[in-house]
């Protein structure tokens, strides 16, 4: 069974929605894929922009609190203490300590420091007066101490500090330096048990010579807190203060001191300058999913961090991805809705438009139709402005051509068929008018045609016997019908010629009266048959018709019962003269 083929308006529909599908939905693509990445370029430049900013501010804010500290480490009460503690530890060797510096130390260190002169000497009351004061950072302090240029406790506001502090690292890098700041490591700090971070500022003598360190100890947390946990957007987007080596200073979510894991992404967000990244991970929940991340180097804080302990800071903002991201994923909802939506348009406008292109066509294919089954239409009326319309108008031209051409033509077979009808007519009439018995029998030697005069020898209507062999016909003569299908076989398969019964007249030769002819007895009795007392002469012969290319052969069968009674008659004479003569010779 042949596949059904789709209909032209399907096929129309489908075009319709590949060519307006395909192009559509590339450019739904382009235009996501081009806004998601506007977006996150929006996105990356807002967050750079938010950690540049806040990087500025805790800039500006450390760099008015060293400012702030280094008026208070050269206090003319500071560097006077400082420098009379310097004196009388001046030719004292920290590892043989005279008694009374001894007796300082294990005060210091024991149960009764609270009595020590180092709480109470006149530096530890300006340092006092300094901590009480209505400086921002105080809430953060955690101890303010001054040491001399051996790292030898001078003044503290509190018990916190060691006695000796040469081994500090931070004391080392500001008693030798040249800068004027020193910030040390963030570290947790096992006495305040927090994260601290210290500054360190030189105590200068009037000649510029370094005879002191001021220290200040801050919680790192409570210190940049309150510039950086307020910025706040979203549910999780947030800003936060790191170092070089990934370790969280100050967070509104992850606790100080804390590690980021990945050193792929502590290397995206600590470049040079302020950038944003694009980074498979974000360091707070472990996920590897896209993040968009903001940064920016803390630059003047970094310049101090970089000559004390060879670190810097950075600032870090950061959202997580599926809050970051819930617009992008919205766009893209509404992308496919009108996508979708277009679709739908693309298919009902397709739809619409195939029935304004098909109707016509099939009323056009119709008519075709029609005219091809030589039907009467009526002439076409399309107005479509286009081709189909142009079309429309060669088919009524076309049928009106044909339907002339065709009234011609069909007056032309109409007189052809009389004449052929008059023609069948007449040559019917002639070979049933013929008083010989005529057979015409086709290819497979069965009878198509038979006239009167076999009607009248069979005694059966000619229809009875069309479509029957030679031996099938009239059994009261089957043996005779059975001889004449035995010499039609030979004829046909060439044994024996045309032939027929006319004896050829001959000049009259004297010869034996009473001597038969036995020659002329052999040649009638091959060419003839008898049906009931009736002789008939017959001959084979082949029909031509040159419309047709089978084979077919006539039989004719001519009575010659007469001709035999008058030809024995004759012979009789011919015997009875032949007697007289014979007999008058014998007599004379």
């Amino acid at each position: 069974m042949p596949a059904k083929r789709a209909g032209l308006k399907s096929k129309l529909i489908r075009t319709m929605i590949l060519v307006g599908t395909l192009p559509l939905l590339l450019a739904m693509g382009i235009s996501y894929v081009q806004g998601t990445k506007s977006l996150m370029g929006v996105i990356g430049s807002s967050f750079q922009a938010l950690a540049y900013e806040t990087a500025s501010k805790i800039d500006f804010i450390v760099r008015e609190e060293l400012l702030r500290n280094q008026r208070m480490a050269s206090h003319p009460t500071l560097v006077l203490t400082v420098n009379e503690h310097n004196r009388g530890f001046e030719n004292i060797e920290l590892d043989h300590l005279p008694p009374d510096i001894e007796e300082a130390r294990q005060l210091w260190e024991g149960s009764q420091n609270a009595e020590s002169r180092i709480l109470t000497n006149s530096a530890n009351r300006v340092l006092r007066s300094f901590h009480s004061g209505q400086g921002t950072s105080n809430p953060a302090t955690r101890a303010i101490f001054v040491t001399d240029r051996k790292g030898v406790l001078v003044a503290s506001v509190d018990h916190y500090p060691e006695f000796f502090n040469h081994q500090n690292s931070i004391w080392k890098k500001a008693i030798g330096g040249e800068s004027n700041f020193y910030i040390g490591k963030l570290h947790r700090d096992p006495k305040l048990e927090e994260y601290i971070i210290e500054i360190a500022i030189p105590i200068r003598h009037s000649s510029k010579e370094v005879i002191g360190v001021f220290h200040r100890l801050f919680a790192a947390k409570a210190f940049f807190s309150a510039s950086i946990e307020p910025i706040i957007f979203g549910e999780t987007g947030h800003v936060m203060l790191i170092n070089a080596k990934g370790v969280v200073i100050d967070c509104p979510i992850l606790p100080t001191g804390f590690q980021l894991s990945d050193p792929e992404l502590v290397h995206a967000v600590t470049g040079p300058k302020a950038a944003w990244v694009e980074t498979q991970g974000n360091g707070h929940d472990g996920s590897q999913e896209l993040s968009i991340i903001g940064f920016a180097p803390l630059l003047q804080t970094n310049q101090i961090t970089r000559a004390s302990t060879n670190g810097e800071w950075y600032t870090f903002a950061w959202q997580s991805s599926e809050e970051l991201f819930a617009s992008t994923q919205k766009l893209f909802l509404w992308i496919s809705a009108a996508g979708l939506v277009s679709i739908l348009l693309i298919i009902l406008m397709g739809s619409f438009a195939s029935d304004r292109i098909v109707k016509p066509i099939r009323l056009v294919q119709r008519t075709a139709a029609a005219i091809g089954k030589g039907k009467e239409i009526q002439p076409l009326t399309i107005s479509t402005g286009d081709e189909i319309e142009s079309l429309a108008k060669e088919i009524n031209t076309m049928y009106n051509m044909i339907r002339l051409s065709f009234s011609d033509l069909e007056e032309k077979v109409r007189e052809k068929t009389r004449e052929v009808m008059f023609l069948k007519e007449y040559t019917d009439s002639i070979l049933m008018s013929v008083p010989d018995i005529i057979l015409i029998l086709g290819e497979d030697l069965k009878i198509e045609f038979a006239n009167a005069a076999f009607e009248k020898l069979a005694g059966v209507p000619e229809k009875t016997v069309l479509g029957k062999s030679l031996e099938a016909l009239a059994p009261d003569y089957k043996a005779t019908w059975a001889t004449l299908a035995g010499e039609l076989q030979n004829f046909v398969e060439g044994l024996t010629h045309h032939i027929s019964y006319n004896p050829p007249p001959s000049a009259y030769q004297a010869r034996d009266p009473l001597a038969p002819q036995a020659q002329d007895a052999s040649l009638e009795n091959k060419y003839t048959v008898t049906f009931g007392g009736r002789h008939f002469a017959y001959r084979f012969f082949d029909v031509a018709i040159k419309a047709d290319e089978k084979r077919r052969v006539g039989l004719l069968l001519q009575e010659i019962t007469e001709q035999k009674g008058l030809q024995e008659q004759l012979m009789m004479a011919e015997k009875l003269s032949g007697l007289g003569t014979l007999a008058a010779g014998i007599a004379h």
